[in-house]
């Protein structure tokens, strides 16, 4: 009790002290302001002062200045020879008067309407002799007489002007002295007012003092709350003063640093929970801080750094850090969090992610490589049974080949579902939007299923209300969809009936809501069943299901085409009682045209056409004349060019129907080529150009079409695919278009398990003949084994360039000879080397000459 006696009998003599002090501070401002007020006035008396005596002076010389004038003009009219003087005086009378007209107009004389009429006389005098006086002399002497009148009706305005100006002088001194007085006043007034706000200043400071030492008290407890909290806090809080010394150390951090308070305050933070390999930059940013405003680290949030453990081993922290007051100095607060199981949990869950995009982007792959490797028997299969029906058949045999055709066909439809939900799920649009008509296209969708219908006695219905009106979307996307739910109702409905219900009617914003129903008096589908009904692979057990084929995709596909057309699909049904599936879109209205609905699947061109004279601009000769067996045995007409450079100049000088373009040639590859002969002048400019290339990627497919190209055959060409772009040339030239239709190659098999293609190999025998294909078969070894010595020169030196190119080259001619596995294995290293992959390019370059081998004795045993 006696120290906080004592503290406030300190406290209280050091407030009357400061009052004191205030007080004296007051008296003497207080005299001083007497003493600058008195100060004041005598300048203000001596400014006043100047600018009176020079008006006075100035108007006594004016009545001299006109004497003098006057005597020099009566001396001119006597002697002409004295101009010279006349014109002198009066640029000094002149003068004069200009100045006392400057000098009053500051003591507002010409507010004194006697003055203002004074004045005007004399500039009225000054106005009318100036242009006499700096005229030639003559004409001056003749105007001496009328100068001498108008003085003389001026003799007495100058001492008039000058007697009036003194009285005007002596009143504004009068009124100035008025004005000075008024302004002591107001300054005393101010003094007392300052001295007033001392006091109350002096009376505020007291009380502030009384509320001081309230706030000190509460900031005291609150001192000792913070030190609580900063105990308890989970984060390690450390401060450091301006020297990188620690000055505090809380509980958490000595738990996450393994450091004692005791020990570790006075410290370096370099020394201590820094990182030896941080330690340098530290020190370096702590010698460059000025502020937090130029500091990447204070004040900037909260930053990943990483500190150590006193046991040596380094961990991630989170860290705040921010700048205070200290006692001697700036202070630094840092706030840190071991975040190790946080990065780890982080790092786990990437982990995750990635390793479920690893498998989806695994599943995807898996569907694509498996349906195109079953799609390359498949078309083997189906390619023989076409070449049997060209036999005669006994009726056992051909009902054989039915059923082998149908199960093929039943097949090739599970793929190319699969297929088509890998493309959906990608983002891929299946079709351009394009005006079509609704109904028409449910008609035929249902005209085509009739027959299948009719074969289990099932009656397929249409009924359509609103207008028939013509729309703008996706005609093969919507074709579809009708095309699997009716195919899916007339499969559950054995003996029964579907009906297909289509209504439009007018939307806003000039579009159509376009409504159908597949209503099918079926099996139906069970309430638990009808919320997994759109999933992929899910089949719904009954006796139905079991005796039908389906993969279980159908309905995903529906359900995958209306949403990319920002439609709805939904299902109802009564168990035992049939199932509706109701599809709605809203799309926007088309101008009227009267065109087919789509077919309802696609259809082989068998037609004949006229023959086109093709270009096949081909590096490698092998591939050239195989390609020109193709062509030469569908009746058209071929010419050659070995490379780019030669393709452009032939292209230039003849018009050709077609260009085929191998994509990967020496000196000017098929991009550059194409895009020469769409910049020249040449008579095949406008020629449709396909690319010719053994293995092609999405973005290198857009990367053909966008050089100008109109489309893509992938090799080996099948017969069927280079067909279908005959047909395509030949239909587009009928309908007066100059180039085909861009659009992105047909999927095609680029991988299979067995070493050689005995098909393709059969193929080309029969298009060149035994003798002809066994030279063409050794030059193809030849060219292999020559390729292969370059791709180990080029995987010995690290060259992905030259290895993607040399892999590229010997793939073109596998997939002519039907080398599938070569073929597979140096696609993947072209792919590597593209993906600049250069660890697993090499490795698979490795393998080559082992696949090479196997391959060799195949096709020897083959040719035999």
């Amino acid at each position: 009790m006696a120290i906080g006696a004592n503290i406030s009998h300190d406290n209280s003599l050091r407030f009357r002290r400061l009052r004191l002090v205030v007080l004296v501070i007051v008296l003497g401002g207080l005299a001083t302001a007497g003493l600058i007020a008195v100060e004041l006035g005598g300048k203000i008396r001596e400014l006043r002062q100047v600018p009176r005596d020079n008006i006075q002076w100035n108007t006594a010389q004016l009545e001299v200045d006109f004497l003098k004038l006057r005597t020099a003009l009566d001396a001119a009219i006597e002697d002409p020879a004295t101009l010279d003087e006349l014109r002198k005086q009066f640029d000094i009378f002149y003068s004069r008067v200009k100045t006392l007209e400057g000098s009053t107009q500051t003591l507002n004389l010409a507010d004194n309407p006697e003055l203002r009429t004074h004045r005007h006389d004399l500039e009225h005098f000054l106005m009318m002799t100036v242009p006499l006086i700096d005229s030639s002399d003559a004409v001056l002497i003749d105007a001496l007489p009328q100068i001498d009148s108008w003085i003389e009706e001026l003799v007495a305005t100058p001492r008039l002007f000058a007697l009036g100006a003194v009285q005007v002088m002596a009143s504004l001194s009068d009124q100035q002295r008025t004005e000075i007085v008024e302004l002591l006043r107001r300054l005393a007034l101010v003094a007392l007012g300052v001295f007033g706000a001392l006091i109350l200043t002096l009376a505020t400071m007291t009380w502030q003092r009384l509320e001081l030492s309230r706030r000190a008290a509460a900031i005291s407890r609150a001192g000792r709350m913070r030190e609580s909290t900063l105990r308890a806090s989970l984060d390690a809080i450390v401060v450091i003063d301006d020297q990188g010394l620690i000055t505090d150390f809380n509980g958490s951090a000595e738990k996450i640093f393994g450091f004692r308070k005791d020990e570790i305050i006075g410290r370096k933070l370099s020394e201590t929970i820094v990182p030896p390999a941080f330690r340098e930059a530290h020190a370096e940013g702590f010698v460059r801080y000025t502020s937090s405003d130029t500091s990447n680290i204070v004040d900037q949030g909260r930053l990943e750094l990483i500190a150590m453990h006193r046991d040596g081993h380094e961990f991630p922290i989170e860290v705040s850090i921010s700048e205070t007051a200290g006692e001697t100095g700036p202070a630094f607060v840092s706030y840190i969090r071991d975040i190790t199981e946080e990065k780890r949990a982080k790092a786990e869950l990437q982990q995750a992610r990635d390793d479920a995009l690893t498998a989806f982007r695994e599943k995807s792959h898996f569907f694509a490589v498996m349906s195109h490797e079953m799609r390359t028997p498949l078309n083997g299969i189906m390619s023989a049974l076409d070449l049997m029906t060209d036999d005669p058949l006994t009726d056992k045999q051909k009902r054989y080949v039915t059923i082998a055709e149908s199960s093929s066909q039943v097949l090739l439809g599970h793929i190319n579902d699969v297929l088509l939900i890998e493309r959906l799920d990608s983002g891929e649009r299946t079709a351009p939007l394009a005006p079509f008509r609704p109904v028409a296209l449910v008609d035929a969708v249902a005209d085509s299923m009739r027959p299948v219908a009719g074969q289990q006695n099932t009656t397929v219905v249409t009924e359509h209300s609103g207008p028939d009106a013509c729309v703008l979307g996706q005609s093969r996307a919507l074709q579809q969809v009708v095309m699997n739910l009716l195919s899916n109702a007339v499969k559950f409905t054995p003996s029964g009936k579907v009906t297909i219900r289509t209504a439009t009617r007018a939307a806003g914003n000039d579009e159509v809501e376009l409504a159908i129903a597949v209503a099918d008096t079926g099996i139906g589908i069970s309430e638990e069943d009808q919320a997994r009904i759109f999933e992929d692979f899910v089949t719904i057990d009954s006796p139905y299901e079991r005796t039908a084929t389906g993969t279980g995709l159908g309905l995903g596909i529906v359900r995958r085409l209306v949403q990319q057309m920002q439609g709805e699909v939904t299902c109802e049904s009564v168990h035992d009682e049939g199932t509706t599936f109701h599809v709605t879109l809203t799309l926007p209205r088309a101008e009227d045209e009267d065109r087919p609905a789509a077919a309802s699947g696609p259809a082989r061109d068998t037609a004949e056409i006229a023959p086109l004279d093709v270009l096949v601009v081909e590096d490698n000769p092998i591939n050239a004349e195989v390609l020109e067996a193709m062509l030469l045995r569908e009746g058209h007409k071929v010419s050659h060019a070995s490379d780019g450079f030669e393709g452009v100049h032939v292209a230039s000088r003849t018009h050709f129907d077609l260009i085929l373009m191998d994509v990967s040639m020496p000196n000017m590859n098929g991009i550059k080529a194409t895009q020469e002969i769409r910049a020249s002048r040449g008579l095949s400019k406008n020629s449709p150009i396909y690319a010719v290339t053994a293995h092609a990627m999405p973005n290198e497919v857009k990367e053909f079409l966008a050089a100008g190209m109109a489309g893509c055959v992938l090799k080996p060409i099948r017969p069927d695919a280079l067909r279908k772009v005959l047909h395509e040339v030949a239909r587009d030239q009928e309908h007066g278009q100059v180039t085909a239709q861009p659009h992105a190659p047909e999927e095609t098999d680029m991988t299979n398990a067995m070493l050689i293609d005995l098909d393709s190999l059969e193929d080309i025998a029969a298009l060149l003949g035994q003798e002809r294909f066994d030279a063409k078969l050794d030059s193809f070894a030849t060219e292999a084994e020559d390729v292969l010595r370059q791709i180990d020169a080029a995987a010995a030196a690290g060259d992905l360039p030259a290895l993607q190119s040399d892999a590229h080259r010997l793939a073109g001619s596998c997939g002519v000879f039907g080398a599938v596995a070569l073929h597979r294995e140096l696609q993947a290293i072209e792919a590597r080397c593209k993906a600049d992959d250069k660890t697993a390019a090499l490795d698979m370059a490795a393998g080559l000459p082992q696949t090479w081998e196997a391959t060799r004795r195949a096709l020897n045993t083959a040719r035999v």
